[in-house]
């Protein structure tokens, strides 16, 4: 066997492996190893350490949350970072930012490692009008000023969307997951606000 064939069976294995790290994995496992939980690793894999360090984090704080899998980690995302406070602070002046309809969500825009870099919030009056708000400075992302957008939103359930799949705003409230899809890149998202509030 030539060097070539064997480079090219040994990146065929990884390949699967780097495809499934999901950047909300990776943002729970920093979290959790940060509250003193070790996952044994941020790679962005659900596998036993990790289930065995959430499952001692939420009984240590008594936290209630579906059993961890891919589709529910935003949820646990979003509640590791809420209780401890590790999403950016808003700038000073947003405190306002679209919480003038019926039903208002806070979260974070994560970055390609896990990473929580923007703060969000996106609120939905019955009319379907609804408001988009970034809330702090993210250079990198080329963000130079809070600011919000005033969008419609299409709501199913527990599913929010405005845009279309190549630019749009994608929420689902009870998975507790956001996607934010601009020129067909997609950035992923959690809410930090699970229970949401309400302001009339």
């Amino acid at each position: 066997m030539n060097l070539r064939f064997l480079l090219a069976i040994a990146l065929f294995a990884v390949m699967p492996v780097l495809a499934s790290a999901d950047p909300v994995v990776k943002c729970l496992q920093r979290e959790l190893r940060a509250s003193g939980h070790n996952p044994r690793g941020v790679d962005g894999i659900i596998g036993p350490n990790t289930f065995s360090a959430a499952a001692s984090w939420a009984r240590k704080l008594e936290v209630d949350l579906p059993e961890l899998g891919p589709e529910t980690a935003p949820r646990w995302c979003g509640a590791i970072l809420a209780s401890r406070g590790s999403v950016p602070e808003p700038e000073p002046g947003t405190e306002r930012y679209c919480i003038w309809f019926d039903d208002v969500r806070t979260g974070v825009w994560l970055d390609s490692s896990g990473v929580p870099v923007l703060s969000f919030r996106y609120s939905l009056s019955n009319d379907r009008a609804g408001c988009y708000a970034w809330l702090n400075l993210v250079a990198d992302w080329q963000i130079t000023e809070p600011g919000l957008q005033i969008v419609r939103v299409d709501r199913k359930d527990n599913l929010w969307s405005s845009g279309n799949e190549e630019n749009g705003i994608f929420v689902d409230k009870e998975l507790g997951s956001a996607r934010y899809v601009q020129n067909g890149f997609t950035t992923v998202g959690v809410l930090t606000d699970l229970t949401g509030s309400s302001s009339n």
